[in-house]
């Protein structure tokens, strides 16, 4: 689990500050899996296993 952190954080300083464009790279090297419920609830499971819920409402994502 120490090692998934070290590289989950490592990524996320190569890319510094504000991520302002969609980068594939950094996705795939920090989200393990995403699922959507029924009522549009999207889960964000990180590689080191922080999750994060959130709902889109219009053009913004809301954490819940």
């Amino acid at each position: 689990k120490r090692e998934s952190m070290a590289r989950f954080l490592f990524d996320l300083k190569r890319w510094g500050g504000i991520i302002e464009a969609f980068d594939d790279e950094l996705w795939y090297s920090t989200v393990d899996i995403v699922t959507m419920d029924s009522a549009g609830n999207f889960t964000f499971l990180f590689k080191n296993s922080m999750k994060i819920n959130v709902n889109m409402i219009g053009d913004q994502w809301i954490k819940i």
